[in-house]
């Protein structure tokens, strides 16, 4: 079954992990990140003190829950060498699911 998320992040950071979702197994589709204002991005899980620069958010569609776990650990990883937070929310972007910056582990990780 296709399990579907919005990513919410900075713009630098939007361009890498897009990188990352395009060479992941299991992705079935990736949407063009769109600039969201302020109050989008508090609504996608950041606070108020993640706000401090433009933010994107694209939508990554998985074939599998198994392959958006395994995703979602390679943006860990890569928020450890780059610092950041990630806002992980439903596909519509209006229900925050979670939030992933390097000291996540993987029992925090939202799962779906």
């Amino acid at each position: 079954m296709e399990q579907a998320i919005s990513l919410t992040t900075t713009t630098d950071q939007m361009t890498e992990i897009l990188k990352l979702a395009r060479s992941a197994e299991g992705v079935e589709g990736i949407s063009e990140p769109a600039v969201l204002d302020g109050s989008r991005a508090l609504n996608a899980g950041l606070t108020p003190e993640d706000i401090r620069v433009g933010f994107e958010m694209a939508t990554v569609i998985f074939k599998t829950g198994g392959a958006l776990f395994v995703f979602l650990k390679a943006v860990r990883d890569y928020l450890k060498t780059t610092g950041g937070v990630v806002g992980i929310s439903d596909a519509t972007g209006s229900k925050p699911l979670g939030r992933i910056d390097a000291m996540s582990r993987d029992e925090t990780l939202p799962r779906l």
